[in-house]
């Protein structure tokens, strides 16, 4: 939320300007299944479930019983609910 109300919020360029999509450019350009999640577990990301389970450990297990490639997308929002 820095850069609320600092720039456009209708306007692609202003994000980009402000180095939106950065994470989606670095994993879209050569990061492995495993570099991203470990950095998912770096980050210290938990779900949004009551028990908060950590976002990283969930990605790994999924990705050892999984053998074909999965793509997982995260929409971002703000923190607040819409109502």
């Amino acid at each position: 939320m820095r850069n609320a109300g600092l720039i456009n919020p209708e306007s692609i360029e202003d994000y980009l300007a402000v180095g939106g999509y950065r994470a989606l450019f670095k994993v879209l350009s050569g990061m492995t299944p495993d570099d991203i999640i470990a950095e998912v577990k770096n980050s210290g990301m938990r779900g949004r479930g009551g028990a908060g389970f950590p976002t990283g450990v969930k990605w790994g297990v999924d990705e050892e019983n999984h053998s074909e490639n999965i793509l997982f997308v995260m929409p971002m929002r703000a923190t607040r609910e819409l109502t």
